[in-house]
């Protein structure tokens, strides 16, 4: 037989040929069609006639041959088959991405790192239901996520095989310091004809950096100010960029979005205040984000009372530290002050007055906070002496003269000791925080042993107490008081005492100086305050009935108000002798906070606590102090005040003394003393002062005259209880 061609089979009139099933691309595919009889040897060729909808027709016929009976296969109704392989391909489509990020000329770009991009993340969604056209199934539903891809690291993208249909793609997740490009692209794949295998579009997708400009101006913020030093710092202080301002604003591009950041003033142009750091966050958008940072002056003249300026004074600022931060002679202008930080105290101090003038009080000033000129002045006074004829006026010369105080003394004022005294610490303490070893002299150290930190926290504690008595003189004292004795107990301030007392041959001066006397007593105000509150001490403190007593004789020791006895801790002479208790710094601490309205229970129950406790231990008595401290409940002024007292009775009188001189000056009154014995004319005496000792009125014949006999410590104040 030769080779026929078929291009048809009939099984029917209408010459159609007739499939078993209609086709279905979900049976893998395939379909068979039955012939109505059994092809004989030969080549023979299919050929499409039509395209299934949603395939691509054929490339060519597909054709095969018949060369013998046995290439047919059997059913399994014993119907012989011949499997042909008919394939029509479905056109898809591919997505091309680019990604571009735009980089701007004008600003620090250091923190954009482009050379891998495969961090950033694509979504590929459907946009609408995505059909099969061969069945008419539904692959992806109308918004189905389909994949996330990650770009290459040149910023590429490739994707393939995508079924005809709508789709959208949007950009995820980016890079630290891109905007993320939230635009959704449609991506469209329609069939325009038979033969096109794949449909390409392609993307360029760019992304934008965030964008901060920094302006430093002054108040006027006209103008750019030129030579600042500025530094951005991340939320763990890592700098991020630092430069010095121009005359142009500075651009920093990629800061992350969503983080915080600092702007940072290192060091202000001269004449200007270094500015508040301003916090800021970078906000999702491609716009530019604005930072102006504006940098105030303070000025400073140097007048006489008749407000003209000054020339040739030297005039210093100093830090709280008391270092120098600005020094400079004054002119006929206004002086720019240099160095100064927003929101600090400083001094303005006069270290050399203009010829003929007086020298000026310091003046204590903050550097405000708002954007305006701050204008400082210092005044000083003008004073002339003549030494003329009395006939004719002329001017002699060859006088000596001799400038005093209003009171003819010329002795040290005491606010001027004080202020040595504060200035002193200040030096100690910059001196201590160096942190040097004391060496050798460790070995001679009787109170702390050479420990640095115990010598500094002593400092701050004495610093506390200093400040504490100026609380008549200066207002606003108390945050002073209360900042440095929360220094003192951050570096671990446990009291300081001396403890080389043996009780034989060397005695604790307060019990050699009641041994050396019958007449020392306990006063009643300390045994009422007691008795008042049961406290634990009242024993300790004084003799009761039936208790063993020397020296002396009892009835010879009361005094007429009818207290008991010297206190029994009195009786060895072994026991330390405190310089500062850690008792006295809680109770400076509570009363500061006291005086501010702050919360001060945990100050003043350690205050109580550490001085009964001591009074405890030293006689081995178990006694639960901590229920005795909760007995006196919430800490008044009243209340502090009378245990500090009781406290500072054991060997600490003296700033039990200063505590009610201080109080009376302020006009008040928290603990009554009386002394019948210390009368005259029918009324109380009260020492306002103690008096100068015998070598400094040997050595100082102004104190003699100033005072005389002694009899001015009842009239005359001191300067911290309102004094002079």
């Amino acid at each position: 037989m030769g080779n026929t061609t078929y291009t048809s089979f009939t099984t029917n009139a209408d010459n159609i040929v007739v499939p078993d099933s209609s086709f279905n691309s979900k049976n893998d595919d395939k379909a068979t069609i039955t012939t109505p009889l059994k092809l004989p040897v030969g080549s023979y060729e299919i050929t499409e006639i039509k395209v299934p909808t949603g395939f691509l027709q054929l490339d060519k016929s597909v054709t095969f041959e018949i060369k013998n009976v046995k290439d047919y296969d059997t059913d399994k109704d014993g119907d012989f088959i011949k499997e042909v392989v008919v394939k029509n391909e479905q056109p898809t489509g591919t997505i091309k991405l680019d990604k571009t990020i735009a980089l701007r000329e004008d600003a620090d770009t250091s923190l954009i790192d482009t050379s891998d991009l495969s961090g950033i993340e694509f979504k590929l969604s459907a946009k609408e239901n995505i059909i099969d056209m061969a069945d008419g199934s539904v692959i992806y539903q109308k918004g189905q996520e389909i994949k996330k891809y990650n770009l290459t690291k040149d910023g590429k993208l490739t994707i393939t095989n995508l079924p005809m249909g709508t789709y959208e793609i949007v950009e995820t997740k980016t890079l630290d310091g891109l905007v993320l490009n939230t635009t959704k692209y449609e991506v469209k794949f329609e069939q325009k004809d038979l033969t096109t295998k794949i449909y390409e579009t392609k993307l360029y997708i760019s992304n934008d950096t965030t964008l901060v400009e920094f302006s430093k101006t002054d108040i006027t913020g006209d103008k750019e100010l030129i030579g600042a030093k500025l530094t951005v710092l991340d939320n763990e202080n890592n700098i991020i960029d630092t430069w010095t301002s121009t005359e142009k604003t500075h651009k920093i591009e990629g800061l992350t979005i969503g983080k915080e950041y600092t702007l940072k003033e290192e060091i202000a142009p001269d004449g200007y205040v270094v500015a508040t750091s301003i916090k800021f966050t970078i906000k999702d958008t491609n716009e530019i984000q604005k930072i102006n940072m504006i940098d105030k002056i303070v000025e400073m003249s140097k007048v006489d009372i008749a407000g003209e300026e000054i020339a040739g004074a030297t005039i210093q600022v100093l830090d709280k530290d008391n270092k120098v931060v600005d020094e400079w002679v004054s002119g006929k202008e206004p002086h720019k002050i240099k160095n100064l930080v927003e929101g600090e105290t400083y001094t303005l101090h006069e270290e050399i007055v203009a010829d003929s003038y007086v020298k000026a009080t310091d003046v204590e000033f903050i550097v405000t906070t708002d954007k305006e000129t701050q204008k400082l002045v210092m005044i000083d006074k003008l004073v002339e002496i003549t030494k003329t004829d009395i006939t004719n006026g002329n001017e002699l010369e060859g006088a000596e003269l001799e400038v005093t105080d209003e009171d003819g003394n010329t002795i040290d004022k005491q606010k001027d000791v004080y202020e040595g005294i504060l200035a002193t610490l200040d030096d100690a303490i910059i001196n201590l925080e160096k942190g040097a070893d004391l060496g050798s002299a460790k070995d001679q150290d009787l109170l702390l042993g050479g420990k640095v930190k115990k010598w500094e926290a002593f400092a701050y504690a004495l610093k506390a107490r200093y400040i504490l008595h100026k609380s008549v003189v200066e207002n606003n004292v108390w945050s002073q008081v209360e900042a440095a004795a929360t220094k003192a107990i951050e570096l671990g301030f446990e009291g300081v005492a001396i403890t080389e007392f043996n009780g034989v041959t060397c005695d604790n001066p307060w019990s050699a100086y009641i041994w050396s006397r019958n007449y020392v007593a306990s006063s009643k105000t300390v045994t009422d305050l007691m008795k008042a509150t049961n406290d634990p001490r009242l024993d300790y403190y004084t003799y009761g009935t039936g208790k063993s007593y020397a020296p002396g004789d009892e009835n010879a020791a009361k005094v007429a108000d009818g207290s008991l006895v010297f206190p029994q801790w009195y009786d060895d002479g072994s026991q330390p002798l405190h310089l500062f208790s850690k008792a006295e710094l809680y109770f400076i601490l509570a009363e500061a906070q006291l005086r501010q309205n702050k919360d001060a229970t945990d100050a003043f129950q350690t205050a109580v606590k550490t001085a009964v406790s001591e009074i405890m231990t030293l006689f081995k008595d178990d006694t639960d102090v901590t229920a005795f401290v909760a007995t006196l409940g919430t800490p008044t002024l009243q209340i502090l005040f009378e245990q500090k007292y009781l406290a500072q009775s054991y060997d600490e009188q003296i700033e039990a003394y200063n505590d009610i001189r201080r109080c009376k000056a302020m006009g008040e009154s928290y603990i009554t003393l009386t002394n019948p014995f210390n009368t005259q004319s029918g009324i109380n005496r009260y020492p306002e002062r103690l008096p100068y000792g015998n070598s400094s009125v040997l050595s100082n014949p102004h104190i003699k005259a100033a005072y005389g006999d002694g009899t001015y410590i009842y009239t005359e104040k001191t300067w911290i209880n309102g004094g002079k």
